[in-house]
């Protein structure tokens, strides 16, 4: 597909197609210090029903859970071989996708998110 912002520049509604097409998304959790980041891909990738790959970031355990609703990496080769094992299993992907999506619908959906707002309002 192709790479993030920075490289090609891709508007939203672009970026947002890609993401809607695509099977797997990676995620790099890093900051620029490198320090771990909870960062929106997260959120974007299981909304959209992908397979989520991120790498070990404990900033999501809170939102989902590892190898349930999206899959852990530790390193490149271990990155690698999880996408070839995925690949060759797509109703083993499609239960983690639909997993994910199924946690961000009943969490962080815009219903749930304008539920919450209303039931604040009529407090």
């Amino acid at each position: 597909m192709g790479g993030g912002q920075r490289q090609e520049k891709l508007s939203h509604e672009k970026y947002a197609e890609l993401t809607r097409r695509a099977k797997i998304v990676i995620n790099f959790p890093f900051s620029v210090a490198g320090n771990n980041q909870l960062k929106g891909r997260v959120f974007e990738a299981t909304a959209c029903k992908c397979l989520l790959m991120e790498r070990v970031n404990p900033l999501v355990y809170d939102y989902f859970e590892p190898d349930h609703e999206y899959v852990e990496y530790d390193t490149k080769e271990d990155l690698l071989s999880k996408i070839q094992n995925y690949l060759k299993y797509p109703d083993a992907m499609e239960k983690i996708a639909q997993a994910g999506l199924t946690r961000y619908i009943q969490n962080w959906s815009h219903n749930k998110f304008w539920a919450g707002v209303f039931k604040e309002l009529y407090k």
